[in-house]
């Protein structure tokens, strides 16, 4: 998780959330017993992410809205 506290693009985050819940799930079916601090910590970061992903979408819907707007819409947003 160390590693994914950054993402270039947002596409890429949807990605990082499946392999870690994926990599959970796996430690589940070897039943392995995690630590109740290691799951919030995977939940609280999971969900950061995704926060992340759709702030970072909406932006980029915005930003090609505009460009592709006449002045008049853009005045509107």
């Amino acid at each position: 998780m160390g590693e994914k506290h950054h993402h270039d693009d947002y596409k890429d985050i949807r990605k990082d959330v499946k392999l870690i819940n994926d990599m959970v799930e796996k430690a589940r079916e070897l039943e392995i017993d995690l630590d109740q601090n290691m799951i919030e910590e995977v939940n609280n970061f999971t969900s950061r992410l995704i926060s992340e992903r759709n702030l970072r979408k909406q932006r980029d819907l915005y930003i090609e809205g505009i460009s592709s707007s006449d002045a008049g819409m853009v005045d509107k947003l």
